[in-house]
């Protein structure tokens, strides 16, 4: 079986000594203890490496009822250490708010559920296994239970109340950006061959399946595609245009030309706004295909626009660790720079809006919780608690398990299981039997003479 490259244990072995102990006060009997194994674990993805340790006790005769140690055995231990774990970089987030769930996809095909309760977050589970290689595009509740994670080649359906895949299904064509109509139950899918097509969600068997296609859009990559608010409407972000689609007719109503749009988001029927690689954001009229407004706060480029429920505030971020956000004048209907946070020490992948709070992602692994309330503060109504709180990510616990020798071998097998999807088999390395017999002081690490070396590894495929 293949072994993985990315893994490794950092393992020490050590060794407990058996005593034979007299006591000033009662001579004739005597302690024992008996040899015993450690091992001390933190999880990892590096190879394994072994050392030994001998250990002999000594005491202090000045002591008066202190034990007197007397031809002392040393025993070999085994310290293991899982190090090196590197922690995955975010690329979606989706709230459910039914459920108050949230679910969150990671750079290498991990997706994670969590559930919160006021600032307590609490991971109910990890999905994913061997065969999910690619990196999650998007993550998308479906509804209260069922969610959809796309991949640049497939669509996988989890139900999320038995942690099951209910459906994988191939895409046509390498895709590039998904988005949900709940009212419709259609999904809008933007791939690499500059196509959109739409698949119908089928609430009975929880399924998808494809229904339709656009015209391909012409001299132009797609990059992003949104619903209108007007649930009609497909929008379609392109490197040098703004594509309009009517679901009804299945043809453009409008193109728009302007720069490389990567993220774009509808602020009423009539208006959206678009982020561009220049870190510029437009307000465009899909109605008339002009420019309402302009804005220069950010200087990277735009990968994510969301909108509060109410509509009147959006927030923008990107390839930088700052988020911006812009207030809608209820005199003249025009938008206003109201605040910026820079929090995050990395780029930013996506932004997600619960009821109470923005969440953001990206290259830095952790989640971050603005108060939507007052995102432009730097602390809440009181002014002494942050608006804002951290969720970082945390490597799973390990389950560990040591066999006993065989009478032919002298090497232990560690058993361990990185993850919920992943067990791996190693044999413990050994020293050199001289060594055994040495009068050394304790704590003294013994060269190997057989290094620890990877069994077997075994996958689970969800």
């Amino acid at each position: 079986m293949p072994v993985s490259k990315k893994q490794k244990v950092d393992t020490t072995v050590t060794v407990t000594t058996k005593k034979q102990v007299e006591s000033t006060e009662k001579p004739h009997k005597q302690s024992k203890e008996s040899k015993e194994l450690k091992a001390t674990t933190t999880p990892t993805t590096t190879t394994p490496t072994t050392t030994t340790t001998k250990k002999q006790t000594t005491t202090k005769e000045s002591v008066s009822k202190q034990p007197i140690i007397k031809s002392p055995n040393s025993s070999k231990v085994h310290h293991c250490s899982f190090s090196s774990w590197l922690p995955k970089p975010i690329t979606s987030i989706s709230y459910n708010q039914e459920n108050n769930l949230i679910a969150v996809s990671r750079q290498e095909s991990p997706l994670e559920i969590w559930i919160k309760n006021d600032q307590e977050l609490i991971l109910l589970k990890t999905l994913g296994g061997s065969k999910f290689d690619l990196p999650i595009i998007s993550v998308i509740w479906l509804n209260k239970t069922i969610l959809l994670s796309t991949f640049e080649n497939k669509f996988v359906i989890w139900d999320i109340s038995s942690y099951s895949i209910i459906q994988e299904l191939n895409s046509i064509g390498t895709v590039r950006g998904v988005s949900f109509n709940r009212l419709l139950n259609l999904l809008a899918v933007c791939t690499h061959d500059s196509n959109v097509r739409l698949y119908n969600f089928k609430k009975d068997d929880n399924e998808i399946e494809y229904q339709s296609s656009f015209p391909s859009v012409s001299d132009s990559k797609i990059n992003t595609i949104q619903w209108a608010l007007d649930q009609k409407t497909i929008l379609v972000g392109c490197q040098n245009q703004l594509v309009v689609f009517k679901v009804d007719s299945l043809r453009s109503s409008l193109t728009i030309t302007t720069d490389n749009i990567v993220s774009l988001n509808s602020l009423n029927d009539n208006t959206v706004a678009c982020g561009f690689t220049n870190g510029f954001i437009s307000i465009i009229d899909i109605k008339f295909g002009s420019i309402i407004q302009d804005f220069r706060n950010l200087h990277a480029p735009v990968r994510s626009i969301q909108v509060n429920k109410k509509g009147d505030q959006f927030f923008a971020s990107g390839d930088e660790a700052t988020i911006v956000s812009y207030n809608k004048s209820s005199g003249n209907n025009k938008w206003a720079f109201s605040g910026q946070h820079k929090r995050d020490s990395h780029d930013i992948k996506c932004l997600e809006i619960t009821n109470t709070h923005l969440i953001s992602g990206g290259n830095s692994t952790q989640m971050i919780f603005y108060d939507l309330s007052n995102f432009s503060s730097l602390s809440n109504s009181n002014g002494s608690i942050p608006n804002y709180f951290r969720c970082k990510s945390l490597p799973l616990p390990n389950t560990i398990a040591i066999t006993q020798p065989s009478s032919s071998s002298q090497n232990q097998i560690l058993l361990i299981e990185f993850s919920r999807y992943q067990i791996n088999i190693w044999q413990l390395g050994s020293t050199n039997d001289n060594n055994d017999n040495l009068d050394l002081p304790n704590g003294t690490h013994l060269n190997l003479s057989k290094k620890t070396k990877k069994l077997l590894q075994f996958e689970s495929k969800i």
